[in-house]
Parts: C-alpha cells; sequence; structure tokens
C-alpha cells in the first residue's frame, strides 16, 4: 500500500515481504524478489539511480535495480526509516542516523543519539520528525534539522501537539513545510493550519503564515501541498470519502506573517490525496462513494484536464517518474504518460473506401436539436433506430465496410437525448456509467477525459473509453461523448469493430467533434 521507487528504469512496489519490479513503458513484471522479515509501514523503501534500498529486521538489503539480485545485506541494529539523495543513503537505525555512500555502502557519517523519521537530506544536513516516549512521558512533536558534522540540531521546530505536517521542500538551506490540526476522538478540532518557511543554516525562520481562515469546514482535516515556481504554493485539503474537499492557489505575499493572494479555488469533490506538480500539470487522486480516479488540473487556472477512473481509492500521493506519474491503489499501479509526439504509422487498410466530401445534416425533434457532420460512408439506420426506442431518443448511424471479401458492420454512432438535463456532463455520464455496469457486467472503463467547451451553453463535454464485449464475446472499445447544451443533455455513444481499420476511429472522433448543440 506503499508509494512505488523507481530505480534502473524500473518502478519497484513493496508488498509485504515480496518486492516485484515492472518497465514503466507496458507494465511487464521484470523481476521479483522475496525477502523474509521486511519491515513494514512507510518510510522502509527508497532506490537510487541504479540501487533498491530495503529494511529488514536488522539489516538494509542492497538490490541492483535493473536484475532485482541481492548486492548486500548491511547489518544495521533495528533500523526504522531510510532515504535515497544526491548519491547518498540516510538510515535512522537503532544506533543513530546514517549517512552512508549509495554505491558501495561506505559510512560518511555515523551521530549516535539521533532517532525518528526521515523527511529529507540536503548534504550532511537531514531533516527529522520527532516524538520521543519515555515512561508515561511523551516529548512535543518536533521536526529537527541534524547537522551531521557536528551531531548537533542546526534548528528545530516546535509543531502543534494534535496535528500532522508535511514537509514540501528541504533544499539549498531551506525548509518548507505544512503544520495542521487533525480532529481528535472526542470530536474536537480547532482549526490551525501554518505554513512555514526556514534557513535552517542561519537558524532563521522567514515566513510563518496562519492560513486556517480559508477553510470552513471541521470535517475536512487533512492537507496536502505543492509548490510551484516563484513560491506559488497548492493546499489540498480533504477529509473522509464523501466530505468536502478543496484546493487553493496561493500566491505568498513578502513579508513573515502577510497574508498570501489566492490565485484560483477549487472545491467539492477535487482532492483526497497528496498533490504533484508535474510536467506543467498538478496531479492528485480522488477517492468518492461512487468512483475513484486521478486528476490532474491546469495549475494556471485550476481547470480540470485529464480524469482517469481507477479501480479502487488511492494508497498514498502520486510520484513522478520522468514525463509519466505513478498513481498506486490496493489492487493495481497506474502509470499515466504522455502520448507519443509522433504516433507510429498506421497499419495498411483491410478495405477499400469510397472517400467523398462530407456533408452537415440538421437534426431536431420536440426536444432538441443539433448540427452533425457525417461522411457519405457512414448512414442513417432505420431498423436500430425502431430497436433503440425511436427517433426521439435515440438517432443511430451505421458504418459498413468490405473486409476480406466480406461487407460487414464496422462502426456505429447512436445520438441520444434528454430533455431533463442534469447540472453538467460529468454528472451525466455518472448516470449512464451507473446503468451500464447494471445492465451489463462486462463493461469496463478504461478512461475518462474532458473535453474543451462543446458548442452550446452547457459545461465542457466529456468522453469516456470503455470496453465491453459483443454479442459474440469478442472484447472492442465503445467511447461515449457527454454534453450539455441550451438545457439538453445529449450522449454520443459509438462502437468500432475489432476487424476495423484505424480510420474508422478517426472518422468517429471527427464526427464527435463536429457535434454542436442547436437552440430553436
Amino acid at each position: 500500500m506503499w508509494p512505488p521507487a523507481t530505480a534502473a528504469g524500473r518502478i519497484v512496489i513493496k508488498t509485504g515481504d515480496t518486492l516485484n519490479a515492472y518497465a514503466p513503458e507496458r507494465g511487464q513484471l521484470v523481476w521479483t524478489q522475496r525477502l523474509e522479515g521486511l519491515r513494514y509501514g512507510e518510510g522502509v523503501l527508497a532506490a537510487c539511480e541504479a540501487q533498491v534500498y530495503v529494511l529488514g529486521a536488522s539489516a538494509l538489503h542492497v538490490l541492483d535495480g535493473a536484475s532485482g539480485k541481492v548486492l548486500r545485506a548491511q547489518p544495521l541494529p533495528s533500523p526504522t526509516s531510510v532515504l535515497c539523495a544526491a548519491g547518498s543513503v540516510y538510515v535512522v537505525a537503532g544506533d543513530g542516523l546514517h549517512r552512508l555512500d549509495a554505491a558501495s555502502g561506505r559510512t560518511l557519517r555515523h551521530q549516535k543519539g539521533w532517532s525518528g523519521e526521515l523527511r529529507g537530506a540536503d548534504g550532511d544536513h537531514v531533516a527529522l520528525f520527532r516524538e520521543v516516549t519515555a515512561g508515561a512521558q511523551r516529548s512535543p512533536k518536533r521536526l529537527v534539522v541534524v547537522d551531521l558534522r557536528s551531531g548537533k540540531a542546526a534548528f528545530e521546530f516546535r509543531l502543534l501537539p494534535k496535528g500532522g505536517h508535511q514537509v514540501v521542500k528541504f533544499e539549498g538551506g531551506r525548509i518548507v513545510f505544512l503544520d495542521f490540526t487533525q480532529k481528535q476522538r472526542d470530536g474536537t478540532n480547532p482549526r490551525k493550519l501554518f505554513y512555514t518557511e526556514a534557513d535552517y543554516q542561519k537558524g532563521k525562520k522567514l515566513k510563518d503564515v496562519a492560513l486556517a481562515s480559508l477553510y470552513a469546514s471541521e470535517a475536512s482535516d487533512r492537507f496536502e501541498v505543492a509548490s510551484g515556481a516563484g513560491g506559488r504554493l497548492y493546499l489540498g485539503n480533504h477529509g473522509a470519502v464523501g466530505d468536502p474537499s478543496s484546493i487553493h492557489a496561493l500566491d505568498p505575499a513578502e513579508g513573515r506573517t502577510a497574508a498570501p493572494k489566492t490565485i484560483w479555488t477549487r472545491s467539492g469533490e477535487v482532492v483526497s490525496s497528496g498533490l504533484l506538480l508535474h510536467e506543467g500539470k498538478l496531479w492528485t487522486a480522488l477517492a468518492r462513494k461512487e468512483e475513484a480516479a486521478a486528476l490532474a488540473y491546469n495549475p494556471d487556472d485550476g481547470n480540470l484536464l485529464l480524469r482517469q477512473v481507477l479501480d479502487g481509492p488511492p494508497t498514498g500521493a502520486p510520484v513522478g517518474v520522468g514525463a509519466a506519474v505513478l498513481i498506486r491503489t490496493r489492487a493495481s499501479v497506474y502509470c499515466l504518460a504522455p502520448r507519443p509526439a509522433t504516433p507510429p504509422p498506421p497499419p495498411p487498410p483491410t478495405h477499400v473506401a469510397e472517400t467523398k466530401p462530407a456533408s452537415w445534416r440538421l437534426f431536431r425533434d420536440r426536444a432538441a436539436g443539433y448540427f452533425i457532420q457525417l461522411p457519405t460512408s457512414w448512414r442513417f439506420d432505420r431498423p436500430s433506430m425502431k430497436s433503440l426506442g425511436g427517433v426521439r431518443y435515440v438517432i443511430p448511424f451505421l458504418r459498413s465496410g468490405v473486409v476480406a471479401g466480406r461487407t460487414l458492420s464496422l462502426g456505429s454512432i447512436h445520438i441520444l437525448t434528454w430533455e431533463a438535463a442534469g447540472r453538467d456532463a460529468d454528472g451525466l455520464w455518472r448516470s449512464i456509467h451507473a446503468q451500464r455496469q447494471r445492465t451489463s457486467g462486462a463493461v469496463r472503463v478504461l478512461s475518462v477525459q474532458r473535453l474543451p467547451n462543446v458548442g452550446g451553453s452547457g459545461s465542457p463535454g466529456l468522453v469516456a473509453t470503455y470496453s465491453y464485449q459483443d454479442k459474440s464475446g469478442q472484447t472492442t472499445q465503445m467511447r461515449s461523448l457527454c454534453v450539455i447544451g441550451h438545457g439538453v443533455a445529449f450522449e454520443l455513444r459509438a462502437w468500432a469493430s475489432t476487424l476495423q481499420p484505424r480510420e474508422v476511429w478517426q472518422e468517429i472522433e471527427a464526427i464527435m467533434g463536429t457535434f454542436r448543440p442547436h437552440k430553436f
């Protein structure tokens, strides 16, 4: 359930005592390694460029990232936390804090008397979260920056006693972190939230800003943060599944306690795991009662750029790997990557189609009207219209072609209308998806993506891609464009046979792109 690590071009996943490594391009399993007695929890797996590091009960195990071969087991008494940074491996063990050379394992620094959870490392400066229990007494929670050269605390921050924290940045002499309260068992939860920057080399606090006034809900008591160019902050706030959540984009003002400027805000159900600013997108994941999804927002204006349905709630923050993003659920790891800049050439056509200029056609009934542009290779499918419920609700079009000497149905588009439109295209799609799940267990959602505004006065369109089994048992794809225009909800549902050439899908996408609701 913990975030993946990456080494030697492999995605490494720890589950219990087993490590699995996958190729990020297609997800193939490359190697598996089982080691008895591995530690559980966060902070027990790390990776540098070519090696993987995992904690056992009394050793630091080092594996080759490419092959999974165990290179060495370095004895350490009761290690609890490991971190890799800039060619060094940092380990908290029963005998103190270690800095090791990542390649050889040679000890570079060792200072006794330090324990806690690693939060960051920058050369000989290490950030630790400490909460020491001695008998019935528990010390205050602290973030401590340890100088490994002297063995002393370079700087120390006293955290809120009943809350959480998140370190955003620890490099170049600066530490940036959030400190916030969390709901207690007795129901009390005085809202506190502080954003802090400090120069840990000079021991000087640079900024300490209270942001609690941005968040009114006492139910949403967990915070996530990502930092962008020019000091911009992205703060996510969420609680349990179904509780309200929000994201604020802020530009901190100059001055130690000056209030930041709000650039944009999104609220509703928008975040429920960590934030990652990566490759020009603000990534997060969302667990809802109906579904779970990975989300990517435009960091400049907060618009939703991408929505990928997941098979379960996220179990950690998104992780950036090159141009890709990894998101883990209890059952799977998703690797979301941009499409290649130059797609592979299409396969040779399996049929010869007559090419003629496309024509505009206008359709309307008592409820709605719309324009759509159809190539002449598509025809109105009157028999199918009769079986699907009549022209008022379904207008079907069919694409036929010759494959291996046989005339076959290669694709179909059905245009459905509802007089009572939902609030937005996303709500319409969720309703349609729930209905399909009830009627066919073979339907599986592959992706969901928002589009720019598609005509009319409604919300932006949404395209969902499904896989399903046809009557012959073959698996094929179906796409659904949902859009609301002029108070009417439309769905364009298209499928294509497994026998179709690439250009049939290209035609389907072009047809969907011409769809425009029309008001009479």
